[in-house]
């Protein structure tokens, strides 16, 4: 990533650190929150993929600086897939297309164009006292004593995220 405040480069980082095949036709997209979408082409057995070419996915999230998980999006696909194209919408939605030669849905086994949308969908909702929650923002209060320090954590809300 560039840094445009230091106008220098991040250190390079490797996002198939799942892989043990190979990972090609890479494709990005950014957000409005800043967070990186990135998808590519392997050929590693990775959740149940098998070692035909599929389409990994991860994403940097910009909040937490750190990658999800790698996912697979062709999990339908039962033959090769490649050349992966993301993009963001203006509410934020992923949408992810590439060449797979599955016979999925009728296609036959002929080179076609598949197609995935991701809806994420934050909600936020008031955190009862007491109850474990989702990823949360922490108020942190601590006070000193004497000489010992009491630190209170409460927890106002909890962020639902899912797709």
């Amino acid at each position: 990533r560039w840094n445009a405040t230091t106008a220098t480069w991040t250190m390079t980082e490797v996002v198939s650190t799942e892989s043990t095949s190979y990972s090609t036709w890479s494709t990005l997209a950014v957000d409005g929150s800043g967070n990186v979408h990135i998808a590519w082409c392997d050929g590693t057995n990775y959740s149940g993929s098998e070692t035909d070419n599929d389409i990994f996915y991860k994403r940097w999230n910009a909040t937490t600086v750190t990658w999800t998980m790698t996912e697979v999006v062709s999990t339908e696909s039962t033959s090769s897939s490649g050349y992966p194209t993301l993009a963001v919408d203006g509410s934020g939605n992923l949408h992810i297309a590439w060449c797979d030669g599955t016979n999925y849905g009728g296609s036959e086994t002929d080179n076609d164009i598949f197609y995935k949308k991701f809806i994420y969908l934050i909600t936020e909702e008031e955190l009862p006292p007491g109850i474990p929650g989702y990823p949360v923002e922490l108020i942190i209060i601590s006070l000193l004593i004497g000489i010992g320090i009491i630190t209170i954590l409460y927890k106002s809300k909890r962020i639902k995220l899912a797709r």
